[in-house]
């Protein structure tokens, strides 16, 4: 026996229709659209005086995180000075210390070249 193809027809409740997707879509949009006007003010004195409310809400914010980024900035630059100092600090112990020596050497080629610069004393000369 030979086992014979049949071919079913589709149900059409199964696929819709390109129509219907397009009635669909229109009316997810017309939803979107009819929510977003109900939430609108009827009036545009209403819908101003809420956009007033809502900007000075959100100066307020700004005025606060700007307030908020003074003090970081103000704390971090406090961290920074006390390290600049810090390292002053041991930088000068470390300079008296380790170059004491080259200190003292220097000072003194320095009062070698200043008696080299000054002017030289007439030398009287005694007369025979």
């Amino acid at each position: 026996m030979v086992a014979r193809k049949t071919v079913r027809k589709r149900s059409a409740s199964k696929a819709p229709a390109g129509g219907a997707r397009v009635q669909k879509s229109v009316k997810q949009g017309l939803a979107k659209v009819e929510r977003l006007s109900d939430e609108l003010p009827a009036t545009l004195d209403e819908f101003s005086s809420r956009v007033h409310a809502h900007l000075t809400r959100l100066e307020g914010e700004v005025e606060r995180a700007e307030a908020r980024a003074r003090r970081e900035i103000a704390r971090v630059l406090r961290q920074a000075s006390h390290r600049l100092g810090r390292y002053e600090a041991e930088g000068e112990k470390q300079w008296k210390k380790l170059t004491g020596q080259a200190r003292r050497e220097a000072l003194a080629l320095v009062r070698e070249l200043e008696k080299k610069l000054e002017p030289k004393k007439a030398v009287r000369r005694r007369s025979a």
